[in-house]
């Protein structure tokens, strides 16, 4: 029994390194993900952005999570200079610095996203967002229709999302 534990890891192991190096480590689309976005809006304004993320979380019901972001001229949003400069993951000592939910945030909740950061999404919008998840997932779909009944064009968009590592 130990001989076919051992012999199924060192196959894991093969297949694993093998596929890391067929893709290579540097291949972005290795690491990418198919997700869907439940959009409300999309702007070139912040304030309007805010304004209405803060009106979608009373009335879908939803935490508005706006991470602490704010607004930048260069990146679209940007977490804290303290924050960006003391990070040791990602990119440690760089500002501004953003990461786009998507990568282990999904869920239902209001959040503001700069689409410049989106693969697959004009650039230069702030977006107010309602929900992510994975391509197919139920709980787009619920919130999408929830989201329609006050606003008529909200949609839900697919996006590739990195979920390598950021350094």
């Amino acid at each position: 029994m130990q001989h076919r534990i051992r012999l199924i890891f060192s196959a894991f192991i093969f297949l694993f390194v093998g596929t890391s190096e067929a893709f290579g480590d540097d291949d972005e689309a290795f690491w990418m993900a198919d997700k869907r976005m439940v959009i409300l809006q999309s702007t070139k304004s912040y304030a309007s952005a805010k304004k209405t993320a803060k009106r979608a979380a009373k009335k879908l019901g939803l935490k508005l999570k706006l991470r602490g972001l704010v607004s930048h001229p260069k990146s679209g949003l940007t977490e804290s200079k303290a924050l960006c400069m003391s990070l040791d993951d990602g990119y440690p000592g760089h500002y501004p610095c953003y990461w786009p939910r998507g990568r282990w945030d999904d869920g239902a909740y209001i959040s503001i996203e700069y689409s410049t950061a989106i693969r697959g999404f004009r650039d230069g919008y702030y977006i107010v967002v309602a929900a992510s998840d994975y391509d197919g997932s139920a709980l787009i779909e619920r919130i999408l229709k929830k989201a329609r009944r006050t606003w008529k064009d909200a949609y839900a968009k697919k996006a590739e999302v990195y979920m390598g590592c950021i350094h």
